[in-house]
């Protein structure tokens, strides 16, 4: 979706959907209102959230490696989610130490597969990784060949997709399509970028003008306002939505 289209906004919001319930008040906020939207997709995140939540992985594009920064994130969420616990299982100190050291793909995959298996242990529902801005780590790897952090994108995208006990989902929010990242590459690497952008279902983050305007209304306090003033604002906002 474009710039200000309120895609990191989003991101925001469903990170709250799934939150821990030392999170309720959030969790609760976001759950509201989802329900006046769709009263029944709320029940099912209302159900599917009602232990433990999710462990929510959430980074910001920035021009430096996706595998580094990841790895620090994950840390922080792991630290973040048992902070209300008892002690916290071995994988938070493995992760600690993965900040240290550069780690390659097969070592971060390895790294979830262990947060996995510690949240399954405390009936963990799952963990959310958002991505927002990711088209700033695909410029950084176009600049820097053998970062290898498609490659990344991909082996997560697989193994989200083959399912798990505590469930892994990934999402990444950006601008353009990933082969737009990749137009000064080679034709081959062009064609590897393209493979890897099939591993996801995308979606166009693109808001009607109505809707626009409903979300802009809904920001303003009109209670104080005579019956002629908000007739004349319904008036104005119809006539804008028209334009």
């Amino acid at each position: 979706g474009p710039y200000g289209s309120g895609k990191s906004s989003f991101a925001l919001f469903l990170s709250h959907l799934f939150d821990t319930v030392e999170n309720e008040d959030k969790r609760k906020l976001a759950q509201n209102l989802l329900g006046k939207a769709n009263p029944e997709l709320q029940k099912t995140f209302t159900r599917h959230t009602r232990k433990a939540g999710y462990c929510n992985v959430l980074l910001t594009g920035s021009p430096e490696p996706l595998t580094k920064r990841l790895v620090i994130a994950l840390h922080n969420a792991a630290t973040n989610y048992w902070s209300n616990y008892e002690g916290s299982p071995t994988i938070v100190l493995k992760l600690k130490h993965a900040c240290r050291r550069d780690n390659s793909v097969s070592d971060v995959i390895r790294l979830i597969k262990e947060l996995q298996s510690a949240l399954a242990a405390v009936n963990g529902k799952g963990i959310l990784i958002i991505i927002d801005e990711l088209g700033k780590f695909l410029e950084y790897e176009a600049r820097h060949q053998g970062a290898n952090d498609i490659h990344l994108l991909q082996e997560l995208a697989e193994f989200a997709a083959a399912g798990h006990q505590v469930n892994l989902m990934l999402f990444v929010l950006m601008h353009q399509a990933f082969e737009q990242y990749a137009k000064n590459l080679s034709l081959q690497q062009k064609n590897e970028w393209l493979k890897v952008q099939g591993r996801f279902e995308s979606f166009s983050f693109l808001e009607a003008t109505e809707q626009t305007l409903r979300v802009v209304a809904a920001a303003f306090d009109n209670r104080g306002l005579s019956v002629e003033q908000r007739e004349q604002i319904e008036i104005n906002t119809q006539a804008i939505a028209e334009i």
